[in-house]
């Protein structure tokens, strides 16, 4: 049997599938986990203007293969629940580089995808969780 060649075992660890993410179903409530709070969110017009400002991030997801980006601690996140129970987790971060962007990161029960994004849209997402705050 051939062995695989360390190209295509680099490609296969490191490669990525540009991606479109489909839209969160209905979500009763919403986790979010800052160092300064972290509240339960149930109101249903909180609920609606946050699952928005994520569908309105839908395009241009990037869906690693095997292993993706392992970025610093995130400087938020959400856990998103329906009746049945979990449906996925957003979580915005900062850049490892000073100056450099911020990146969104989904995961749900069949998708682990992450998306660069300007800082200023990183801050806006923390504003519509509730936490404010802007990112270094």
């Amino acid at each position: 049997m051939r062995r695989a060649s360390p190209i295509l075992l680099l490609l296969l660890v490191t490669g990525c599938v540009k991606t479109d993410l489909q839209p969160f179903p209905t979500v009763t409530r919403i986790e979010v986990h800052h160092s300064t709070s972290n509240p339960t969110l149930t109101d249903p017009t909180v609920i609606a203007a946050i699952v928005d400002f994520i569908n309105g991030e839908r395009l241009g997801w990037t869906r690693p293969l095997l292993f993706g980006p392992e970025a610093p601690v995130p400087a938020a996140d959400i856990n998103l629940y329906d009746d049945s129970g979990w449906i996925g987790k957003v979580s915005v971060r900062s850049s490892v580089l000073p100056g450099g962007h911020a990146l969104f990161e989904v995961r749900s029960r069949n998708i682990r995808a992450y998306k660069r994004v300007e800082k200023s849209e990183a801050n806006r997402f923390l504003d519509v969780i509730g936490v404010g705050g802007e990112l270094k």
